[in-house]
């Protein structure tokens, strides 16, 4: 019985050395290509931003010395910022400043580079 299993994994191994099947076709194969492109370009400008630039630049009072800015840009970084629309007063109430927190800015880099090794491999 054992030898019959060893002659079909033969068989099979040769024909499919014969009839190779890709991993997808071809747009899977283009679109992982773009794909893995696009992820490395973003990827590659937000990292030059986060150790050679600023990642965020939050408002701060014009007393604030550059130190204090430097800290208050830090600080904002780490625990997230709210959306403010325009057209509408300032709310310094932070029970309703609660629901337009963002979060996730500061991830997204790391979310970029996850997605591009499991594209890549």
């Amino acid at each position: 019985m054992s030898a019959h299993l060893g002659t079909i994994q033969t068989v099979n191994t040769l024909i499919g050395r014969v009839f190779k099947q890709p991993r997808g076709d071809f747009a899977d194969r283009l679109n992982s290509l773009y794909t893995v492109v696009v992820l490395s370009i973003s990827s590659g400008l937000l990292l030059s931003s986060h150790y050679w630039g600023s990642p965020i630049t939050c408002w701060t009072p014009a007393e604030f010395t550059a130190a204090w800015a430097t800290f208050v840009n830090q600080y904002c970084y780490v625990h997230g910022t709210y959306f403010h629309n325009i057209t509408h007063q300032l709310d310094f109430d932070p029970e309703r400043r609660q629901y337009n927190v963002i979060r996730y800015y500061q991830w997204v880099l790391y979310l970029f580079n996850a997605n591009l090794i499991y594209i890549f491999f």
